[in-house]
């Protein structure tokens, strides 16, 4: 577990290369990519961490308690296999029975929330065994024959999601993996399908009381007001304040403003919102009436510069 997120965030750098490109142009999906690598020590760590079911029963007479004992992934150069002793008591006897498949990951078993090493030619393996009577191979094939490794115990869309910076629109959709198997370790190529838009800025008006006015602004990202100003088309300045330093946090609003309104009449806002990756002007309008009090409303957004 521990591993994961400094492996998480070479992704995350490696989908903010894109996001640069995605601030101000339309919205648009990319593929990046990043390789890492898990060791073997580490993969054992994940193992020895997870609970392999144990198997009581009775079969051909029989009774049986079965269960798995120290696995251990071996590595080397295009090769993967996992040694473990499956401990057999028996009304017939008991069984210490050491085992060394090879393991696979499947594309299937490559999913956003996990990687998983399936065993291959288990049940080739078992019933090779002239050791093992053949009631007992029966039942240790059916109960361990598609046991699941858990290697990388991770929810990786969730964490490179969450790794974004809150200042760039940009998500993570898919995820794909693709392995390698090198001595005493796995290397991984990620590849990132992300989706990447300009930020969106909205501004609301409310009525508190007649001729009064409260304005605020919101976004998909995070960043800081530094300019408003406010006329109608006679033309009059309603508010202008050129050294703001307004914070709006991803998904939230900003503070309020309060302005005296003079009339009903249509009024302009224009907005500076500044963020890392540059600054962003907005241009607004509302029309002030005698909608209902204390209820936020949305400010029509035209002619938006970036």
């Amino acid at each position: 577990m521990v591993l994961f997120p400094k492996y998480g965030r070479l992704l995350v750098l490696t989908i903010l290369t894109f996001s640069s490109l995605s601030v101000i142009a339309p919205a648009q999906t990319r593929t990046v990519s990043s390789t890492v690598q898990i060791t073997s020590t580490a993969i054992n760590r994940f193992i020895a961490a997870q609970t392999f079911p144990t198997l009581n029963g009775s079969a051909s007479g029989y009774t049986y308690s079965i269960s798995i004992a120290e696995p251990t992934v071996q590595l080397n150069t295009n090769s993967a296999a996992i040694q473990f002793t499956i401990n057999a008591n028996t009304s017939a006897g008991n069984y210490s029975i050491k085992v060394q498949p090879t393991i696979t990951i499947p594309n299937l078993s490559v999913t956003v929330s996990q990687i998983i090493a399936t065993l291959q030619q288990f049940d080739v393996l078992i019933n090779s065994r002239p050791d093992i009577p053949s009631w007992l191979k029966s039942v240790i094939i059916n109960g361990y024959n598609s046991l699941n490794l858990v290697i990388y115990p991770s929810k990786l869309i969730d964490y490179a999601n969450s790794a974004v910076p809150d200042f760039v629109n940009i998500q993570v959709t898919d995820i794909g993996l693709t392995f390698t198997v090198v001595p005493d370790a796995i290397t991984f190529t990620l590849t990132a399908t992300v989706l990447g838009a300009p930020p969106v800025f909205t501004a609301q008006w409310l009525k508190p009381e007649a001729y009064k006015c409260k304005i605020r602004f919101g976004g998909n990202v995070a960043t800081t007001i530094k300019q408003v100003r406010v006329y109608n088309l006679l033309p009059a300045e309603v508010y202008k304040n050129e050294n703001l330093n307004l914070s709006i946090s991803k998904d939230g609003y900003s503070t309020e403003i309060n302005m005296n309104i003079s009339s009903v009449a249509t009024y302009y806002i224009v907005v500076l919102f500044h963020s890392e990756y540059g600054e962003y002007s907005r241009k607004y309008w509302f029309t002030y009436n005698t909608a209902t009090y204390n209820t936020w409303f949305d400010a029509t957004q035209s002619n938006a510069i970036n």
